[in-house]
Parts: C-alpha cells; sequence; structure tokens
C-alpha cells in the first residue's frame, strides 16, 4: 500500500494479533448476549477498548521502542482475553457445524475477503495520486472507522433479536436510525474540530467524509434487512447478492483509477444492495400491524 515497511511492519503485526484477540473476544461476547447478559458483555468489550488504549498510550509515553509498546500491548490483551475465555467457556460447550455455520456466516466471510482486496489495491490507487489525498483519506478513516466499528452493533442486535424470534423491524429500524444519526453527526463534529490540525484539504475531506456519511445512513437499512433476509428467508440469495456487490466494488477499486474509488465503490454499491434486499423483502413480506415483518400467503390453487 505504498507505506514504509519500517515505520509500519511491527504494528501491522500488532494489529493481526489484535484482530485474532478482538474475534476471540466477539465470540465471547455474542454468546453473553444471546443469553441476555448485556452488561456482562458490555463491561468484557469495554475493558478491552480501555486497557488496549492505555497500554499503548502509557508505553509511548515511557519508551519509543516499538518493539516494547507492541509486546505489552499484545501480552496485556491475551491474559485478559484468556481470562475471560477461561471464565466463559466452560458455561456452554461448542457445537461445531460447518455447514450450519457457512449457512448463516458465509455472506460475512465472503464478504471480508473482498474487502481485503478492495482495501489492498484500492488504496495503493489512492496514495499513488498525492500526499494531499492520502492524508485526507486517512484522517477521514481515523474518526468514520471507530463509528463504523460502534454501528456494527445494529446488525449484532438483529442477529440476536431474529434467532430469539424477538425481532419487531419497525422498532429497530427506528433505533438504528437514532444510533446511525448520533455517530454522524459525531463524524461532523470531529472532522471540523480536528481537520486544520491534520493539515487536511478542505474540499477533498469533505468529499470523503460525504460518501461515509451517506452510507451510515444506508446502514440502517441494511443492517436490519441483511441479517433477516440471510435467516429468515434465502441464506442462498443474500449471499450471491452480497458476494456480487463486493465482486462489483472491487472492481470498481482496482480498475478505476481515482482518488475516489473505494468511496464511490463503496456507497455505489451499498445502494444497490440495499435496493435489492428491498425488493425481496416487499415480495415475499409484509409488515403486520405490530411491526414485525411475516411471509405473504401464497396463493392457493383452487381445483375445479
Amino acid at each position: 500500500m505504498n507505506m514504509s515497511p519500517e515505520i509500519y511492519r511491527n504494528f501491522t503485526l500488532m494489529s493481526f494479533g489484535e484482530l485474532f484477540l478482538s474475534f476471540v473476544l466477539s465470540m465471547l461476547t455474542e454468546k453473553m448476549y444471546s443469553k441476555d447478559k448485556d452488561k456482562q458483555a458490555n463491561l468484557c468489550t469495554i475493558g478491552f477498548i480501555a486497557l488496549n488504549f492505555a497500554t499503548v498510550v502509557l508505553t509511548a509515553l515511557i519508551t519509543k521502542n516499538q518493539l516494547i509498546i507492541v509486546l505489552v500491548n499484545f501480552v496485556s490483551l491475551f491474559v485478559y482475553v484468556l481470562v475471560w475465555f477461561c471464565l466463559t467457556v466452560k458455561k456452554f460447550k461448542f457445537d461445531f457445524n460447518i455447514i450450519q455455520n457457512f449457512k448463516y456466516e458465509s455472506l460475512y466471510t465472503l464478504g471480508n475477503v473482498l474487502m481485503l482486496v478492495t482495501y489492498l489495491f484500492g488504496y495503493s490507487s489512492v496514495f499513488s495520486f498525492g500526499g494531499e489525498y492520502v492524508v485526507a483519506l486517512n484522517f477521514v478513516n481515523l474518526i468514520t472507522d471507530p463509528q463504523w466499528d460502534a454501528l456494527e452493533a445494529m446488525d449484532k442486535i438483529a442477529k440476536i433479536d431474529i434467532s430469539n424470534s424477538e425481532n419487531n423491524y419497525k422498532k429497530a429500524l427506528k433505533n438504528s436510525a437514532v444510533i446511525s444519526s448520533t455517530y454522524c453527526l459525531s463524524s461532523i463534529v470531529l472532522f471540523f474540530a480536528l481537520f486544520k490540525t491534520y493539515k487536511v484539504v478542505l474540499t477533498i475531506g469533505l468529499i470523503y467524509l460525504a460518501i461515509q456519511i451517506a452510507d451510515m445512513l444506508l446502514e440502517v437499512f441494511l443492517s436490519n434487512l441483511q441479517p433477516f433476509l440471510q435467516i429468515e428467508y434465502s441464506p442462498t440469495k443474500s449471499t450471491i447478492i452480497s458476494l456480487v456487490s463486493k465482486i462489483l466494488r472491487a472492481l470498481i477499486s482496482i480498475l478505476w483509477v481515482n482518488p475516489y474509488n473505494t468511496n464511490v465503490g463503496q456507497i455505489g454499491i451499498d445502494i444497490l444492495i440495499v435496493v435489492a434486499f428491498f425488493i425481496m423483502r416487499f415480495r415475499n413480506f409484509k409488515l403486520s400491524n405490530d411491526g414485525t415483518l411475516v411471509r405473504k400467503d401464497k396463493p392457493v390453487s383452487i381445483k375445479q
């Protein structure tokens, strides 16, 4: 990605370790959420975030040695996750079914692989346009990536509610709209509070930010429709739609040589996904009086 290995190698390796530990922690907290242990799951997650932040900042203030910073951070997080794992894993046993897991998670697994390709080659193209684009894109990502991580809660809540037959589509959309609007507002505030500090070209930065904001608003519908159709309607059709969209997004990011290729691909393809899921939703489901989605009655043929 045109980045200096001497500067970023150690921290890239650290991020790989954190991704694995985050995966383990996510597995544990999702189990807690499904058992209505929200407070315990929130405490577990907040502790991980706080420890991650504290170990990096405090160690960086003491020493500039990258290896020491990386080791202190990783070892601390490893011990933290291991303790929670030991406290939690004895309370349930694993039931690993490859077919069932792929049925419900295939959409996200295949999508993430394609996203790796999208960012790996797409960002390399963006960075070739000059430093002002590198700074603006990284700055917008700096303030919006945490918001996107937080917005994943909408998808997680939807999956848990749907799996427990407690999903209320109308209420979920309303709550998601409030959450998404809050993070859009915080992104805007952070942008205008910090763009001068990071010496971001305002026009370039605003274009990147506007696309992210628009996509966050689309996430209100996507985070509720996608898991619902994946679980309650057709995991095959949902996976195909998502897979094709991710392929198109990757192709746009790789083949279109433009400083906004990844962002335009992101918003354009997400619009297509939402439209496709809306078509599936209105063709096969109707909104009941209590706000839930129910299958439309199939016409019954009457023999003469």
